[in-house]
């Protein structure tokens, strides 16, 4: 199945349907996050967003939730949720943004994660932003400090 949107395709080899709505959702949800970043999406369907099976059916996934350059400048975003903003912002990120740090790069992401896990995370005393802006490359321990 595949829904179609201005920016976005979505597939799937699932049973179930893709609301109407999705697509577009996506669009607008892509066209917030590039305006965040100054820029303005391209005028083309530049991103393929594969709603995966369930976890346990994924004999030849190594890890859902990632984002991948494809030839032509587009990129394909994964996960086994239907909408999961963390991974599309990925995907807008990398459309304007594409040589940024990897700390801002999950920054961004959490930011616009609907899930707004960290939220209640403070900046750790002492830690310095230097060192974790530098780390190369970004460590996952660093997913709170991301999203300060």
């Amino acid at each position: 199945m595949v829904a179609r949107g201005r920016y976005v395709e979505i597939a799937t080899l699932r049973d179930e349907p893709i609301c109407g709505g999705t697509a577009a959702y996506f669009d607008r949800f892509i066209e917030s996050g590039m305006a965040l970043l100054g820029e303005e999406p391209p005028d083309r369907r530049f991103v393929r967003f594969e709603w995966l099976m369930p976890p346990a059916e994924q004999l030849s996934v190594t890890g859902v939730g990632r984002t991948r350059c494809v030839s032509g400048g587009s990129l394909i975003t994964s996960d086994d949720s239907l909408v999961h903003e963390h991974e599309l912002a990925h995907a807008i990120h990398g459309t304007a943004l594409p040589s940024t740090n990897g700390l801002l790069q999950e920054g961004f992401a959490i930011l616009l994660d609907s899930k707004r896990i960290y939220r209640d995370m403070v900046w750790p005393e002492g830690e310095s932003i230097d060192r974790v802006v530098s780390e190369v490359p970004f460590s996952y321990d660093d997913y709170p400090l991301a999203w300060l």
